[in-house]
């Protein structure tokens, strides 16, 4: 998991640590992986039957380890697990209660959450981003269908509705919400109607960026036994289109900020520009001197293409 959330998130990650997750800096943003394991027992995925039960590391344990990140130069830790919202599970604490805890970190700049599922995102998380100013305006929540029939073949516990309205609600709550999720086509029996309420309900949230996955049979999961596999070329060219969804979308999502002030992690520089991403995960370029890098800084955007951003510091 911590090289896909990695891949996902634009991060180049070292060689992987022991199970308690220790990482050293990485540049200025860290992976630390607090919880491993997940019982959902999706029917496409191995994760359960390869990674056993819920498991999670100390509350304590985690504080240590981001103390010591931030000691170093990281000014951005990604919380990352197999089942990030159920941190905790069983135990005294839960992810909120860590949350709290780390925001307290003198030092640390933001906190950015991997991917956590829509029923797990909790009040008390929901109260703490829009408060804290620490934990970042992003939220990657797994949709993997719109589609009422093929979410229960998958095993989701939520239905296509749910997932619209409380999304709504978490974007009317959370200001500049940047929301981020993955989508698979061509599961088994998946009917072009099917496709199309995917797309649908994609379009309806207005998701900033989409990781689109084509279904790969994975052996020992119920799924892979399917009948009504579908063909590889609907499979590409279901990709294709919503990977041409999700570019308009996230070109949408970053018009939204042409003119404004953007808080953004310097990483690098890349040419004749700064390069970093904004709390809510959108890539800006700007203009600025190189004594800034590593740090958070507030860049006013002055013109786009496509995607990405362009602006300037010092106004």
């Amino acid at each position: 998991l911590p090289r896909r959330v990695a891949d996902k998130l634009g991060i180049d990650i070292p060689n992987s640590a022991d199970r308690a997750g220790a990482h050293r800096p990485l540049h200025t943003r860290s992976l630390v992986k607090v919880q491993d394991g997940c019982n959902n027992f999706c029917s496409y995925c191995i994760v359960p039957y390869a990674r056993g039960d819920l498991w999670s590391r100390p509350e304590g344990e985690v504080i240590s380890e981001v103390s010591r990140l931030v000691a170093g130069g990281t000014q951005e830790v990604v919380l990352t697990g197999i089942h990030l919202g159920l941190y905790g599970a069983g135990g005294s604490t839960d992810l909120g209660s860590l949350l709290t805890r780390l925001i307290d970190i003198r030092g640390l700049g933001r906190i950015r959450l991997s991917s956590i599922e829509l029923n797990e995102v909790s009040p008390a998380i929901v109260e703490l981003i829009v408060e804290s100013g620490k934990i970042c305006n992003h939220l990657h929540i797994p949709l993997q269908s719109g589609s009422n029939d093929v979410l229960a073949r998958m095993n989701r516990h939520y239905t296509a509705e749910a997932f619209v309205e409380r999304t709504a609600e978490l974007k009317r709550r959370i200001p500049n919400l940047a929301l981020t999720t993955d989508v698979i086509v061509g599961f088994p029996a998946e009917t072009e109607r099917d496709f199309e309420s995917s797309a649908r309900l994609i379009e309806t949230v207005g998701f900033s960026k989409l990781h689109v996955f084509k279904f790969s049979p994975r052996k020992g999961t119920p799924a892979a036994g399917f009948s009504d596999q579908i063909s590889n070329d609907v499979k590409d060219a279901r990709s294709a289109a919503l990977l041409g969804i999700g570019a308009t979308l996230a070109e949408q999502f970053a018009t939204n900020y042409v003119g404004k002030d953007l808080s953004v992690l310097v990483e690098r520089r890349q040419g004749n520009y700064l390069s970093g991403i904004s709390d809510n995960y959108i890539r800006v370029y700007f203009e600025g001197p190189d004594d800034i890098i590593g740090t958070i800084t507030t860049v006013r955007v002055t013109g786009q293409e496509q995607a990405m951003l362009y602006g300037k510091t010092g106004e």
